[in-house]
């Protein structure tokens, strides 16, 4: 965050009356890491549900090899209660969209009003004009809505089951209503995923950005977890070296050997919908042995030696997930 950011997000939480939201922004998570023992970050799955089909996405209810669920929101309280002495923020986005979740605008009011910062990722289909409203009240800091292209067939090709107008649609609403309520929050910012169908499109993406009002947009580059579709995969990665984390090597997807990635999941705790800890979001299964927050105290758990010692080998990409999807292992001792 650069001095003019930090600035206007300082100025729009003394506007808004969130001054305890202020001690992140002054003190930072580094300085607060060496006071409190315990998760910097906190990511909450609210639902492992999705409205969407993404081409590449390892994630939908029918491929998980878990129940799909809902975030119990006394679950959620508790562990909130239980964490926001040592938090910075909160994150709701794993598997699923989280607006399917019919108490996330109460998730995130809760977060709010104990001062942590909030953060949700979603499709954008399901903002309607009554979902626009309660998000609006819940004071929620950044916004990402998925937006895969500048046209309708880039977006929908990868985004299967979305409607690129209406998302479009939801965007304006939003912006729209923001606007004429005089509401600095929540920041509101397109996130595109860079494919071979939109790689040309950038510039004309954030021109649109700039028509539906958004505040910024992102771009990042995707992912494909173990057991991907090796032809579906070259079919999206884009052509472009610089905008992709692979390439086809003698017709085969690789991933550089120097790609060696920094686990910032080493300072965050990850909970899935059924209240089971995972490693980070590549672990959308729980296969790792972390615990559950349902049934044990979360502060207790990330002090505990098995979680301790998880976390040092997740630095060092000992884990197979860590070196396929995050590059070599690092030798930096911990």
């Amino acid at each position: 965050m650069t001095s003019l950011e930090r600035f206007r997000l300082a100025s729009d939480y003394v506007r808004t009356k969130q001054i305890r939201k202020l001690f992140h922004i002054a003190l930072g998570a580094t300085t607060k890491s060496r006071f409190l023992n315990g998760p910097l970050y906190l990511s909450v799955e609210p639902t492992s549900l999705c409205s969407a089909r993404c081409a590449l996405c390892p994630t939908p209810s029918e491929k998980l090899e878990r129940s799909s669920k809902y975030f119990p929101l006394n679950k959620y309280k508790e562990i909130i209660d239980t964490t926001k002495s040592s938090v910075v923020h909160v994150t709701f986005f794993v598997a699923g969209d989280p607006f399917i979740n019919e108490n996330l605008c109460k998730m995130i009011g809760y977060a709010t009003r104990n001062g942590l910062r909030t953060f949700v990722s979603t499709n954008g289909t399901l903002l309607n004009r009554q979902t626009i409203r309660e998000l609006l009240e819940t004071n929620l800091d950044e916004l990402y809505i998925c937006l895969d292209g500048a046209r309708k067939e880039s977006h929908e090709i990868y985004k299967r089951g979305t409607n690129f107008e209406l998302i479009c649609a939801n965007i304006r609403a939003l912006t729209s209503e923001k606007r004429q309520r005089k509401k600095p929050f929540p920041y509101i910012f397109i996130q595109t995923l860079i494919t071979r169908y939109n790689e040309d499109e950038l510039d004309d993406i954030v021109k649109l950005g700039k028509k539906l009002g958004v505040d910024g947009v992102f771009f990042k580059t995707f992912s494909i977890e173990k057991g991907y579709d090796e032809n579906l995969a070259k079919e999206f990665i884009p052509r472009k070296r610089r905008l992709s984390r692979y390439e086809i090597v003698n017709g085969r997807v690789k991933m550089p050997e120097e790609r060696n990635l920094e686990c910032h999941y080493t300072r965050t705790a990850l909970v899935l919908c059924d209240g089971r800890l995972a490693l980070c979001c590549y672990d959308f299964n729980g296969e790792y042995d972390v615990g559950n927050a349902f049934s044990e105290n979360i502060v207790k758990l990330w002090n505990s030696e098995k979680y301790d010692n998880i976390r040092k080998r997740m630095k060092r990409k000992e884990f197979e997930m860590c070196k396929e999807m995050c590059g070599g292992r690092s030798n930096r001792n911990c």
